[in-house]
């Protein structure tokens, strides 16, 4: 009946172009933001503007067909400023005679009919053993206990897909739409709680809701680099060994196989690096314009999974090809915290400044601050080099030596070893979910 053709997939503030698909049986359609009216379409062309405000902030845009008699015929939705996948991912679970679930297969669609690059599969966060192509063990499960079974398919375009399927307990084998995830941090040394205990602790609406799952899982690290002087800057940092014989502690990429063999062997490469379950990306502030049909978006590069390649420091410093002089750092911080929430895991945004770094974003550092606290995204501000940090950022971990750097890198990893995903049984926007005073005492957020 009705369909839009215009399509949000990028972050979006301000006015912008609505395009719909509409059949001869509509007489009218209505546009609802967020469920305010906003516009009312009678006749052809179905096109209009619509104002999404100077903030930015996640919603829902809402498309409602009516008859010539004022009948509701048919509606569509599509968010606004959350993460939605440019693919789609499937999971199958096959079972034996018995019934019992013994592995998974995964499947996926790609509008740019890509092939994988990666595909991970975890079972309560725990990655899965892979048996043959796309097809994943599962171990033996009891039927009265529930677990999350997920899995995350990346592409070479920077395209990402998701599946949950919850197994067990009331739900048997069920999708994951029916659950909400909500990310939080303990506050404690305590690092298990049961799910008795977090009965009660977390609120929709004045509601208890009732907690199906809490998981660690999977982390998703994803650094901002203000501009390509990060990588001068880091290796300018004073402290780093410069002899095969000096501990293990970081790697720069200043030194050649000539001046230094031992890097090339990988001992100081991988320094400085994280656990087995992070994943680390860089994204950077540069913008590239891509054009789908009749609208224009800009996507700014992601990098893939870099952790197996070296550790931070090395990441930090590899250079980049620049698409222009104009890095967007604010902007591409709303990216990365877009990009950090796909998948519902742990998770992180590190902004990494140095003292001349130079922004020609649309957005304000303050809008984007408060839009990472509703994804539930915690952000992180490395600044190196002893000149004043950029103004309008939370308080940055400034860092002027090798050794500050290592601290960071451990602080970061300490902070995200509290998060935990709390799976919720039923269907609410996770912004929306508040948390019982009761829990005050244990965990911090949401939101963070």
């Amino acid at each position: 009946m009705v369909k839009f053709v215009t399509l949000y997939l990028g972050l979006f503030v301000g006015s912008h172009t609505v395009e719909l698909m509409v059949d001869n049986r509509v007489a009218t359609v209505e546009l609802l933001l967020d469920g305010e009216a906003v516009a009312r379409l009678e006749e052809a062309p179905w096109v209009t503007s619509i104002d999404f405000g100077t903030e930015l902030e996640s919603g829902e845009l809402v498309a409602i067909a009516y008859d010539s008699r004022g009948d509701e015929l048919h509606r569509t939705a599509q968010a606004i400023n959350r993460p939605r996948p440019r693919a789609e991912a499937q999971l199958l679970i096959d079972h034996n005679a018995n019934g019992q679930a013994v592995s998974a297969r995964v499947s996926w669609q790609s509008s740019e009919d890509e092939r994988p690059t990666e595909v991970l599969v975890t079972l309560d966060g725990e990655p899965l053993v892979q048996l043959e192509p796309y097809t994943y063990g599962l171990p033996s499960l009891s039927p009265n206990e529930f677990h999350i079974l997920q899995a995350d398919v990346r592409f070479e375009a920077g395209g990402h897909a998701h599946a949950t399927v919850a197994l067990g307990g009331e739900y048997h084998v069920d999708t994951g739409d029916q659950l909400t995830a909500v990310l939080v941090s303990l506050k404690g040394k305590k690092r298990r709680y049961d799910l008795a205990e977090l009965g009660g602790w977390f609120l929709f609406e004045g509601i208890p809701q009732s907690v199906v799952a809490a998981e660690r899982g999977p982390v998703e690290v994803l650094f901002v680099r203000a501009a390509e002087r990060v990588a001068t800057a880091t290796e300018a940092l004073p402290g780093q060994p410069s002899t095969p014989d000096s501990p293990v502690r970081g790697w720069s990429s200043r030194w050649t196989a000539e001046e230094a063999p031992w890097v090339i062997g990988g001992h100081l490469r991988t320094a400085l690096s994280l656990p087995r379950q992070y994943r680390l990306r860089l994204l950077d502030p540069y913008a590239t314009r891509a054009d789908r049909g009749r609208m224009s978006f800009e996507t700014f590069p992601c990098s893939p999974d870099l952790r197996e390649r070296g550790g931070v420091l090395w990441a930090l410093e590899q250079r980049f090809p620049l698409a222009h002089d104009q890095p967007r750092v604010t902007d591409a911080v709303a990216v990365a915290g877009l990009e950090a929430a796909m998948g519902n895991r742990r998770r992180a945004v590190v902004l990494v400044t140095v003292d001349d770094v130079r922004d020609f974003s649309t957005l304000r550092p303050a809008v984007v601050i408060h839009y990472l606290r509703r994804l539930q995204v915690p952000l992180f501000v490395w600044h190196l080099g002893a000149g004043p940090a950029p103004s309008g950022w939370p308080e940055a971990n400034v860092i002027t030596t090798f050794k500050a750097l290592r601290h960071a890198v451990r602080n970061l990893e300490k902070e995200l070893s509290r998060q935990r995903v709390i799976w919720l049984d039923g269907t609410n926007d996770p912004e929306s979910i508040r948390l019982a005073r009761s829990a005050a005492a244990d965990i911090a957020g949401p939101p963070l």
